[in-house]
């Protein structure tokens, strides 16, 4: 190898287990919600329509939940959005695990901005 080079190699993924002991969790909080049983293909569907691109394989959702491979951030904040609990607590086991004002999973939709211009009456 001449000198002054190093050889390249790929960067391992962060891992942490705490991770997907908190994302086991959520997906378990959100099967209740559905009433049924949630597979890791259709949990990458779900977190890719939620980002707005191509739907995560299996083997990624996987690696998130028995690997411990923690995903970018944008990741892990459509997960805790997908799961409806705290991206915080997803993340870092920090703060609450539910988002507040939420039982159920996050609402597949969002409803369109109040009208908040003041003094303006309603017919």
């Amino acid at each position: 190898m001449p000198q002054g080079r190093h050889p390249r190699h790929k960067a391992q993924p962060y891992r942490d287990q705490g991770f997907s002991r908190r994302l086991f969790q959520a997906v378990k909080r959100m099967e209740g919600g559905l009433g049924r049983r949630l597979n890791q293909g259709e949990l990458g569907g779900r977190v890719g329509k939620a980002m707005g691109r191509e739907p995560y394989d299996q083997s990624s959702v996987s690696d998130w939940l028995t690997h411990g491979v923690v995903p970018p951030v944008a990741t892990v904040a459509a997960l805790a959005q997908v799961c409806g609990v705290d991206p915080g607590w997803l993340a870092f086991g920090g703060g609450d695990e539910v988002e507040p004002g939420l039982v159920g999973p996050a609402p597949t939709r969002r409803l369109p901005p109040a009208d908040t211009r003041v003094g303006r009456k309603k017919a």
